[in-house]
């Protein structure tokens, strides 16, 4: 019961604190990673 309690928390803090984390681990490699894909969605879109 305590493990799930747990996993729920973490669950709600998902959204802002998961990609605070992937900035933090490897730098500016996610980030460059999200931008690319950011601006590959806006070519596309545009197409």
């Amino acid at each position: 019961m305590k493990k799930g309690k747990k996993k729920q928390k973490k669950k709600k803090k998902k959204t802002q604190s998961d990609l605070s984390i992937a900035i933090d681990r490897d730098g500016n490699k996610d980030y460059m990673y999200y931008k690319i894909k950011i601006i590959y969605l806006f070519y596309s879109l545009n197409k």
